[in-house]
C-alpha cells in the first residue's frame, strides 16, 4: 500500500514539473518573437522617413529650380518682348540715290534702305522709315523722333557730334576723262574745260580744298545736272567731269572703252549716325553690319545697285 502511494506521488510530482517546464518555454518563445518583429518595423520606418525627407528636399530643390527657371524665362520673355516692341526709326533723304530711292508709287529701296531692313530683322526689331530734310537730322536724333540717320552720311569731321558705326562705304570726288586722254595727274588739268554739278559735294571741293586747282582750269561750267554732259565728254567738247564715284562708276561701267577715272580729289566715309549719347545702339548696328560683311551680303547689295554706280570694292567695312 505504501509502495502504491509513493508511486502516485512520484507521478503527480513529475506532471507538475513537466507542466512548469512547458509554460516557461512558451513564455520565452513569445518574448523573442515580439522583439524580432519590432526591429524590422522600426528599420523600415527609418528608411521610409529618410526617403520621404530626400523626396521633400528633392521636391524643394525641384521647386526652387522650377521657380528660378520661371524667373529666367520671365526675364527672357520680357527682354524678347522689349526687343519685339522696339522700332528702329530711320531718317532718310528721299532723293539720295543709290542709298535711298523713292519710286513713283512711294515705295523706297536703295543700299541703305536694304541694309537697315536686314539689320532690324537680324535683331528682332520693327522698322520705320521717315523722310526728312538732312539739315534737321541732329535735332530729330536728339528729340528721339528718329533713331538714326541712315542715308549716305559721311562721318568725316563729325565724330564729336554724332555716335557713328564704323564706316562701311567709301565715296570720293573723282575726275572722269576720256579713255584715250594723256592726262594722268592734277597738273594735267591745267587749261582743261571742266564741268561740275551745282550744289553737290564735288562743287564744294572745287571751291574749297581744291580751289587752287580750279584756278588752273581753262573753263569751269557749273551746271544743273552734269549727267547730260557725259555725251559731250565722249565727243570731246569738254575735257573732264568732276563728280562723286557713284555717278562716275555708273558711266564707266556701262562704257569702259570711253570713260575712265583719272584721280580722286576728296574722300568721304559713310556710316550710320545716332544721337551722341546712343552709343549702345550704334554698337549693336555696327556688329550686325560686320556680320553682313563677313557673309558677303553687303557686297551683294552693292552689286544689286551697280546700275546706280555702287561699286562693291568701295564697301570698306572689314
Amino acid at each position: 500500500m505504501k509502495r502504491l502511494l509513493h508511486t502516485v506521488l512520484a507521478v503527480a510530482l513529475l506532471a507538475v514539473v513537466l507542466l512548469f517546464v512547458g509554460c516557461s518555454s512558451g513564455s520565452a518563445g513569445s518574448g523573442t518573437g515580439n522583439s524580432t518583429a519590432e526591429k524590422p518595423e522600426a528599420t523600415e520606418s527609418v528608411v521610409g522617413n529618410a526617403a520621404n525627407t530626400q523626396e521633400d528636399e528633392g521636391g524643394q530643390e525641384s521647386s526652387s529650380s522650377a521657380n528660378q527657371n520661371d524667373a529666367d524665362n520671365s526675364a527672357d520673355s520680357s527682354e524678347a518682348s522689349e526687343q519685339e516692341d522696339f522700332t528702329l526709326v530711320v531718317g532718310y533723304s528721299p532723293d539720295n540715290a543709290p542709298f535711298a530711292i523713292t519710286a513713283d508709287d512711294g515705295q523706297i529701296a536703295g543700299l541703305d534702305v536694304d541694309l537697315a531692313t536686314i539689320v532690324a530683322r537680324m535683331n528682332g526689331w520693327n522698322i520705320s522709315f521717315v523722310p526728312i530734310d538732312p539739315a534737321d537730322k541732329m535735332a530729330l536724333l536728339a528729340s528721339g523722333e528718329i533713331t538714326c540717320y541712315w542715308c549716305g552720311m559721311a562721318k568725316d569731321g563729325l565724330e564729336d557730334v554724332y555716335a557713328f558705326t564704323r564706316p562701311y562705304y567709301l565715296n570720293e570726288v573723282v575726275v572722269v576723262v576720256r579713255w584715250d586722254t594723256d592726262m594722268v595727274y592734277e597738273e594735267d588739268l591745267a587749261g582743261a574745260h571742266v564741268v561740275v554739278q551745282q550744289g553737290t559735294w564735288a562743287e564744294g571741293v572745287l571751291s574749297g580744298d581744291k580751289a587752287s586747282l580750279t584756278q588752273t582750269f581753262g573753263a569751269l561750267d557749273v551746271v544743273d545736272d552734269c549727267e547730260g554732259y557725259f555725251e559731250l565728254l565722249k565727243t570731246g567738247e569738254i575735257d573732264a567731269i568732276v563728280c562723286d564715284t557713284a555717278l562716275a562708276h555708273s558711266y564707266i561701267s556701262s562704257d569702259q572703252s570711253t570713260y575712265k577715272q583719272l584721280l580722286s580729289l576728296s574722300a568721304r566715309h559713310y556710316a550710320v549716325a545716332f544721337d551722341k549719347a546712343n552709343t549702345e545702339l550704334a554698337t549693336i548696328v555696327n556688329t550686325s553690319l560686320s556680320r553682313l560683311t563677313r557673309d558677303s551680303t553687303a557686297k551683294q547689295l552693292c552689286q544689286k545697285y551697280a546700275r546706280y554706280g555702287l561699286y562693291s570694292d568701295d564697301w570698306i567695312m572689314g
